[in-house]
């Protein structure tokens, strides 16, 4: 018998699923720009990296936006003002609604920004 995760699982994945896709975007491409400029580096595709990483972290900010839309879906009739914990469910999925509708967004435009960057010249 399958069992369902618990709703309080389900607020924390939504929260923090888009924030955390998008620092290991961040480091993840910066790590790919340092090893791509190298002397031993200059084989890796960086374009190629750029794009895997991006997809990637935009999968799992879309994951955790549909986790919290399932989490706030969940508490429907339910105000953040409500006693615990169904109003601090439905308080975190409305933030996590909204901040991962940016972190979507930044995760799209720095992938399509470092995919297009030249790295390894001089200023």
């Amino acid at each position: 018998m399958r069992t369902r995760p618990s709703p309080e699982l389900l607020q924390w994945i939504g929260l923090f699923a888009a924030p955390v896709a998008w620092t290991v975007q961040l480091l993840l491409g910066f790590g790919a720009s340092v090893a791509a400029c190298s002397d031993g580096g200059r084989s890796i595709g960086l374009e190629t990296w750029q794009i895997v990483v991006t997809v990637a972290a935009a999968a799992v900010a879309l994951a955790g936006q549909t986790v919290a839309a399932v989490s706030w879906r969940a508490t429907r009739g339910h105000d953040e003002t409500d006693a615990p914990p169904a109003g601090r469910i439905r308080f975190f999925a409305d933030a996590a609604l909204v901040a991962n509708t940016i972190f979507i967004v930044l995760i799209l435009l720095g992938g399509i920004t470092a995919a297009h960057h030249t790295p390894c010249r001089q200023s």
